[in-house]
Formats: C-alpha cells, structure tokens, sequence
C-alpha cells in the first residue's frame, strides 16, 4: 500500500483536519508527474525528464556529467567544489 493510498484513508477519516485534502491532492499531482517521466541511465547516474523531445538532452546532461566526475576525480575536489552562488 502506497503512501497516497494511505493518506486517502486518513482523509476519509478525519475529512474536516485543515490541509489533508490539499495535500493529498499535491500528492497525487506529482505522482501523475513521475509516473510521466522517462529516464536515461549510465553506470552511475539517473536523469530523468518529461518527453521523448528531452531524451537527447537528457544524454547530453549524462555524458556532461561523466565528464565533470572525471574531472573531479582528476583534480581531487568534489564537484561540489566547483559550484558557484549566483546573486
């Protein structure tokens, strides 16, 4: 039993507790979301994206990120070392 069909038990049951309905409305929302995505894989790393029109982009991000790891490893720096706040 899923954690949508649970709540939907706990709406039904306390129908009047503030936010339960909103909630389990936002729940569902984003599992209709997730259950449209595809994902393109490698040995390490999942990306997923919503349509077939993003699948080379989603292989392009792969192989970017293949490089960026590389990179990493390379230098002996985490990639979060690399990150930078933008204002």
């Amino acid at each position: 039993m899923g954690a949508i069909c649970i709540f939907e038990t706990v709406v039904t049951q306390a129908p009047n507790e503030r936010g339960n309905a909103e909630t389990l409305e936002h729940w569902r929302c984003e599992a209709e979301l997730h259950d449209g995505m595809r994902q393109s894989l490698n040995e390490r790393l999942t990306v997923s994206y919503e349509g077939a029109w993003e699948s080379s982009l989603a292989t392009e991000v792969l192989a970017l990120l293949d490089l960026a790891e590389a990179f990493s490893y390379r230098t002996h720096r985490p990639l979060t070392a690399f990150l930078v706040d933008k204002p």
